[in-house]
């Protein structure tokens, strides 16, 4: 997932690094000694749906209600714990890298005094429960092993409002924006995951609440936010959506068994490889025929029902948008997919639709030989760049309605050297409880 681009924003850390140790003189325990607040350390680990990932959080207590954090170290494994439904224990290994890298980067002296806690998301809320609970219990087993502070009620599954919630905080306290006054100089946020979607804004607090509230207590302020998580509308999990309904729709029609099926497909690309999806069974042959306005409306389709899921799902036509008119910062998946097509990080709706209806004319061949370089290590990301796009532009133009001619979006993946994802803001709530963590240090 945006391998390139993941380098490249690595490059800034490195930097860092080399700066405060090699220019400076100073060992990372030596920095922490010349500062003149407090210095913590934290662990906070994503187990997301195609991927696992830790976060080193450094800072500094200024006497505030929240600290500055002054870094964030990041590293990720692939797959995620949801590949080791059925080896609970190989899936606890998986994370033991994430570990051995936390250690690397922080003083030894600080380790024991560092907690670390796991949350997982859309991607573990998917399982059985009998799964997930033996995948939980074999992270609890790894973590308590390890010479950090840990409490078995430390892993858990995430709910959705809480990723939602902690991506907003995550953004608007690197930008300083979390309690302006006014309520649309702060930003929203979209999180496009593999599982599911995160959308969160500020609300006005004299208004009537539009949709799912959430009252935020940050620092010295109640925070009114629109926070909600649509389960099975995250990129990987609307692939394998539509690949279902194209194949329930091309039965029904021909009224054809189970035995070799060809398959038109609108969102995939004229010549694209058309076997070997993930969840298709064997027998069913994709055609792709690069068609934008029927890929469009397989995304309404999916939108207005998830009854196609076994789910516990809200189709997400059938929730209000948030009734806000500021930026959205949008990363994840969106990030993953759109610097590729349109010019800069800020593009307009109308850009977007350009690009996607520009993509969808073409075949794989040519997109090949145009964008040779947009995810090389994952070729899915090729053939499905029209189903890609086209959902974005659902969500942007459709769903929240933003206007086709403003700049309302920027694309981002780390802000002020900081990964954007909710796991920061899950650490800043639990650091603005004291009685949660600091009696433990």
């Amino acid at each position: 997932m945006g391998a390139e681009r993941m380098t490249r924003n690595l490059f800034p850390l490195m930097l860092f690094v080399l700066l405060i140790s090699g220019i400076y003189g100073l060992t990372p325990a030596e920095r922490d000694a010349a500062e003149k607040g407090e210095v913590g350390y934290g662990l906070m680990m994503d187990a997301g749906s195609t991927g696992s990932r830790i976060h080193v959080y450094r800072w500094v207590w200024n006497g505030d209600s929240l600290p500055n954090v002054t870094d964030d170290f990041f590293k990720q494994v692939k797959p995620g714990l949801s590949a080791f439904a059925s080896d609970p224990a190989a899936a606890a290994h998986s994370l033991q890298p994430l570990l051995d890298y936390a250690l690397s980067v922080m003083p030894q002296a600080s380790v024991k005094a560092t907690w670390v806690q796991l949350f997982a998301t859309a991607g573990l809320r998917l399982l059985p429960d009998e799964q997930q609970t033996n995948l939980l219990n074999a992270v609890r087993q790894l973590l308590a092993s390890s010479p950090f502070i840990f409490q078995d009620d430390w892993v858990a599954i995430a709910s959705g409002e809480d990723e939602a919630v902690d991506a907003w905080i995550t953004a608007n306290y690197i930008l300083k924006t979390a309690t302006h006054i006014q309520p649309e100089r702060t930003f929203g946020t979209i999180d496009l995951g593999g599982g599911s979607l995160q959308i969160t804004t500020r609300q006005e607090p004299s208004k009537t609440p539009v949709g799912p509230r959430f009252d935020l207590y940050l620092g010295d302020e109640s925070l009114p936010l629109f926070a909600q998580s649509y389960l099975g509308y995250g990129l990987m999990e609307q692939r394998r959506r539509v690949d279902g309904l194209v194949i329930q729709r091309s039965k029904v029609a021909n009224n054809e068994n189970d035995e070799d099926i060809n398959v038109e497909h609108p969102c995939l690309l004229r010549g694209a490889p058309s076997t070997g999806f993930f969840d298709v069974p064997e027998q069913y042959v994709f055609n792709g025929t690069s068609d934008f306005d029927s890929c469009f409306r397989l995304m309404q389709t999916l939108a207005s029902s998830c009854n196609d899921t076994a789910l516990e799902c809200t189709s997400l036509a059938s929730m209000p948008p948030p009734n806000f008119h500021g930026r959205y910062l949008a990363f994840s998946y969106v990030y993953d997919v759109l610097p590729e097509f349109v010019k800069g990080d800020t593009p307009t709706v109308a850009e977007i639709a350009t690009a996607a209806r520009e993509i969808c004319k073409m075949d794989y061949e040519s997109f090949v030989s145009k964008h040779k370089d947009y995810e090389t290590s994952h070729p899915d990301f090729q053939v499905r760049a029209c189903q890609d796009l086209t959902y974005i532009l659902y969500i942007l133009e459709e769903y929240l309605n933003i206007p086709v001619d403003a700049q309302k979006v920027q694309l981002v993946k780390q802000i002020h050297g900081k990964e954007m994802s909710w796991t920061l803001g899950a650490t800043l709530r639990m650091l603005h409880r004291p009685s949660n963590v600091k009696r433990e240090l």
